[in-house]
């Protein structure tokens, strides 16, 4: 009981806890941390919920419309990425009614808060659960760094389990490194073959997990250190090696060769780009503005000069400041660095055809190639400005700073504020084309209700702009379309066929060639009656895809047969004057038609070439 009489000495009250103290709380900095990242995942779901599939993403739901995920179809190269587990993601989604983009973006939500939990684990988990770790995961959660990572379905499943594997391998190695605990390793090795089992790019974490005993728990020469560090922690270098070996071995077996070709040249130009105009600006809020590769939506990095200086202003003067005040700090850097050096070494060697098409300018403003270093930098940047839990040499204050005077508050909190207002701007403009009606979108839209329609519709492959030729029978409408069953409403032989123009609307086709035939094209050049067959002269034509135009009239209808070559075709020729259309793939000289019974068929010109549109033609 208290002394209430007068004069008595009141007890001292106790403090209350300030704001600081509370989010010191480990309950605290989870509630924070947990809600941070439903931010960051409630964001992206609406952003990736207006988006929509484009190249790749056909092509892989179209081969398992037609049954081709075999195994070896999970096991082979795709673009130079050795993906089985990516692939599996896909036939998750082929169970969804035909290009569901509602159950691609639970994918991809589902996957996005897996690698933020994966991420801030990571975090806590290297650093310790401490406020600090908060900056740290805002700067993974927001940075306009993995944009690239979710917009595009094809990269979102490369890229988030590579991101959650390479957080899980990374915390669980530094976890090992102190306890030397079998589980740990077998939890590293667990998320090593997540990030290996869709993300090719997952292998250059080994020389990271490599270093890291160099950097933080050993100490001495370079020489010490790694004597130490093979004596000390053998084990894991038993398990990564034949990890990576058994990977390497895998991916070689894989034909990988014809997926690299070489030097790209201006290697030099390329890693710079990638640094001063791409990594370090997305890092600081940038880089506020986009230019759309050709029509979009995919964007490269437009950041302007004042946003290139600034941001590497502020990024040299943070390393600065952290050099002046910290010791055994700015090593952290070559966490980031291994990773990134090495990933601009394979663009130039998987992508040197590109580099020397478009030039190492442009592919180094491609955010895709480095939105994977995400888990890498923020480590890095960790490991500047925070003390490791055991480590034996790791970031901390100098008894003697060279730097006496602190940073203001009033400063950092401004960056802060610049950082998550700039980041906001670059994310909005980078999701705008992806949510709005680019041609991939509108061309599938309306390529759905012209299959729906009664259209006859030439099997040939849909425009360039759309799917480039490179990859060849995936761009025919029947492949295209698989999931929708568009075999059944395309014709390889046909009257008046249409094709689908840049937009999806039909259009008349033709071959535009000359004609064929021996004799002057007139009205009736070719005629033939009843069952007696017409042999057409043609010429010889090659064994390739061409198309066959007979244009042709009857006052009769009737089922006809064409022979061409080994080649035989049905066609129900509609009374007047058409054209019809076949698609050849064998060489041959020469076209017989087997006229339908009590029909005059007359042909007025054959012409053997490469199907377009009538509107097309010159």
């Amino acid at each position: 009981m208290t002394d209430e009489r007068p004069g008595a000495r009141r007890a001292p009250s106790a403090r209350p806890e300030g704001w600081r103290e509370r989010l010191r709380r480990p309950g605290t900095i989870t509630v924070v941390a947990l809600v941070l990242i439903a931010v960051q995942v409630a964001f992206r779901t609406w952003a990736v919920s207006g988006s929509h599939f484009l190249v790749d993403d056909y092509i892989f739901l179209s081969a398992i419309a037609r049954d081709e995920d075999d195994l070896d179809w999970y096991l082979r190269i795709h673009q130079g990425h050795f993906m089985p587990l990516s692939f599996v993601l896909v036939k998750l989604v082929s169970f969804a009614p035909a290009f569901s983009w509602a159950a691609v973006t639970v994918e991809i939500a589902v996957l996005q808060a897996l690698a933020s939990l994966a991420a801030w684990w990571m975090l806590r988990t290297v650093f310790g659960n401490r406020p600090a770790v908060l900056g740290l995961l805002g700067v993974y959660l927001f940075a306009p760094l993995t944009l690239p990572s979710i917009m595009w379905w094809a990269v979102a499943i490369n890229q988030l389990p590579h991101q959650i594997g390479v957080c899980i391998a990374l915390g669980a190695h530094v976890q090992y490194l102190r306890t030397r605990k079998a589980r740990w390793l077998a939890l590293a090795t667990a998320g090593l073959l997540v990030g290996l089992l869709a993300y090719t790019k997952t292998a250059l974490v080994f020389p990271v997990l490599a270093a890291l005993p160099l950097l933080w728990f050993t100490s001495g020469s370079l020489g010490r250190r790694i004597a130490r560090a093979l004596r000390t922690w053998w084990r894991a270098w038993v398990v990564y090696g034949v990890l990576a070996v058994s990977f390497l071995g895998v991916y070689l077996h894989q034909s990988v060769a014809e997926n690299l070709n070489g030097q790209g040249g201006h290697n030099a130009e390329l890693a710079y780009t990638f640094i001063v105009y791409t990594l370090v600006p997305s890092l600081v809020g940038g880089p506020l503005t986009w230019k759309l590769f050709a029509a979009g939506p995919i964007s490269y990095v437009d950041p302007s000069h004042a946003v290139v200086v600034l941001s590497t202003l502020v990024t040299v003067s943070v390393v600065a400041v952290v050099w002046l005040t910290r010791r055994h700090a700015l090593r952290a850097l070559w966490i980031p660095a291994l990773y990134v050096l090495a990933s601009v070494a394979l663009v130039i060697a998987g992508r040197s055809y590109v580099i020397a098409l478009m030039g190492a300018r442009e592919v180094g403003l491609h955010l895709q190639y480095l939105s994977d270093a995400a888990p890498f930098v923020v480590l890095g940047l960790g490991g500047l400005l925070l003390r490791v839990p055991g480590a034996v040499e790791s970031s901390e204050r100098r008894t003697q700073p060279l730097l006496t005077r602190a940073v203001p508050r009033p400063v950092i909190a401004g960056l802060v504020v610049v950082a998550l207002v700039g980041s906001t701007v670059s994310t909005l403009r980078y999701v705008d084309p992806w949510r709005s009606d680019f041609r991939e979108r509108v061309f599938h839209e309306n390529a759905l209700r012209t299959l729906e329609s009664s259209v006859p519709l030439a099997d040939e492959v849909v425009p360039e702009s759309i799917m480039a030729p490179i990859f060849g029978d995936n761009a025919l409408v029947r492949n295209y379309f698989a999931p929708v069953g568009a075999a059944d409403d395309v014709l390889r032989a046909g009257v008046d066929l249409q094709l689908l123009d840049s937009e999806g609307n039909p259009v008349p086709a033709r071959v535009d060639e000359e004609p064929r035939s021996a004799r002057t094209p007139e009205r009736c050049a070719y005629e033939t009656s009843g069952d007696e067959p017409l042999t057409i002269e043609v010429g010889p034509v090659l064994d390739f895809p061409f198309w066959v135009q007979l244009d042709y009239s009857t006052l009769v209808g009737g089922d006809v047969a064409v022979v061409a070559g080994d080649q035989r075709f049905g066609l129900e020729l509609e009374a007047g004057t058409h054209r019809a259309l076949i698609r050849t793939t064998g060489g041959y000289e020469s076209l017989t038609i087997w006229p339908a019974d009590r029909q005059v068929l007359c042909v007025s010109a054959v012409r053997v070439g490469f199907l377009t549109a009538e509107e097309d033609a010159s």
